[in-house]
């Protein structure tokens, strides 16, 4: 995808944002942390969108000037074939306070599995390997 259109796809998916966190909708096929080579990194496509000159230089009032972390760090895990909100920490204090909520009962998460019917007469060791059209491996959300 071009950048110009990358960047566009990536802002028209951003759901919040301010000086400590951005929350996103990750599209399956994007890693949010650890990439392979190839794979789409969510969080080096939202610096180059959240460029760190629109914080405030110190981090959002929030601490020193350092507290700004270079590239988003993602507050919880979605694996790369899902898709869902994902929170980005864009200073440490923010990651922080994410890490603390995402590890006590402050969030409430909720999974859905998109499931299509086995095409007829589809033989069941298809349906769940994914290799059928439709099925039970056909997609997840988060």
């Amino acid at each position: 995808m071009e950048n110009r259109e990358n960047i566009r796809d990536i802002e028209s998916r951003i759901l919040y944002r301010d000086s400590d966190i951005v929350v996103v909708n990750k599209i399956a096929g994007e890693a949010v942390e650890g990439t392979a080579k190839g794979m789409a990194d969510l969080p080096k496509q939202l610096a180059a969108v959240l460029p760190a000159a629109a914080l405030p230089a110190n981090g959002g009032n929030r601490g020193s000037p350092d507290d700004t972390l270079p590239v988003p760090v993602a507050a919880h895990r979605l694996d790369v074939p899902v898709s869902g909100c994902v929170a980005f920490a864009r200073t440490r204090m923010a990651l922080r306070f994410l890490n603390t909520v995402f590890r006590g009962s402050g969030v409430e998460k909720r999974y859905w599995a998109v499931v299509e019917p086995p095409q007829e007469d589809t033989p069941l060791h298809a349906v769940f390997s994914g290799t059928a059209t439709g099925g039970l491996a056909g997609g997840m959300a988060a």
